[in-house]
């Protein structure tokens, strides 16, 4: 069906990456490149050996182009996000606390230690209520390293980054991975030099060669940044921003189209050397 990508990869993998902090952004990635296309696009790396590319553009005028799919993730946030998700697969986590009074907001960040969280959090919380100290206004990072209480002080140690309450029946503890705030983008430039220093980096050395290796005209790269990203570069790619960079991003040479889109499939914008940036949604070919 146009507009639909062609999944070739075994049911297991697709299941490992849905179950990912990014989900299965291959697939994603693979929509969105289909639907501006209209051509066939397969999602082909079955694992089947070393070296081949997760997607294939198959044109009708023109020789096929591959793609490679990238998520910028802190790899402690990963990890924390997985634990997170254990036992149900579903975010927040969510703990009954026969100790409690309070249903409790715990937000962790990227460095947290989620079995520590867990193990103590009873005992740190029914302390925090016992004292009085409910927090039924978010306190933050910032705020809670004010805080002298030593439960709160724990918490911190721990890796919480937010820290809220309210009256409950039922003591429940809801812990959420964190997110990412700060200002909309409004220069490109950190952008751009992100761009440039992460497509050259050593962390894409994979990337780069195994478009290398497929010796096509075409070789796409599909960037997904993260809550792990640069503010900058994350913000950028949100449905709120409508600007595009008027400079072209510097490329490696084994690199020669650019696709952005962050992992919560807000915003996508593309870069490629005939046309220059713009964004697939206002041009879509197919549903």
């Amino acid at each position: 069906m146009r507009g639909q990508p062609i999944d070739a990869r075994p049911p297991e993998r697709a299941r490992r990456l849905r179950q990912k902090a990014v989900g299965d952004f291959e697939w994603a990635a693979a929509r969105v490149v289909a639907r501006l296309t209209g051509a066939p696009v397969t999602l082909q790396d079955d694992g089947s050996h070393n070296g081949m590319p997760d997607i294939r553009i198959d044109y009708k005028d023109r020789p096929p182009a591959f793609m490679e799919v990238w998520t910028d993730i802190d790899s402690n946030y990963a990890a924390m996000y997985a634990t997170l998700r254990q036992p149900k697969d579903e975010l927040p986590n969510i703990a009954a606390a026969p100790r409690l009074r309070r249903d409790w907001q715990v937000t962790l960040g990227r460095t947290a230690h989620v079995r520590k969280v867990q193990a103590e959090m009873n005992q740190l919380l029914g302390a925090l209520e016992d004292g009085g100290e409910t927090f039924e206004v978010v306190a933050t990072r910032r705020v809670l390293q004010s805080k002298s209480h030593p439960s709160v002080r724990r918490l911190v140690e721990l890796g919480v980054d937010m820290l809220s309450s309210s009256p409950s029946e039922q003591g429940t503890v809801r812990l959420y991975p964190a997110g990412i705030s700060g200002p909309a983008v409004r220069r490109w430039e950190p952008v751009l030099k992100w761009i440039a220093e992460t497509l050259a980096s050593e962390r894409l050395a994979d990337v780069r060669a195994k478009l290398d290796a497929t010796h096509a005209g075409e070789r796409h790269v599909f960037v997904g940044p993260t809550y792990t990203s640069p503010g900058d570069v994350f913000f950028a790619l949100t449905i709120d921003e409508r600007t595009l960079p008027l400079e072209r991003p510097q490329l490696p040479p084994e690199i020669t189209h650019l696709w952005l889109m962050n992992t919560t499939v807000d915003r996508c914008i593309v870069w490629f050397p005939d046309r220059g940036w713009f964004e697939p949604m206002w041009h879509w070919a197919t549903e």
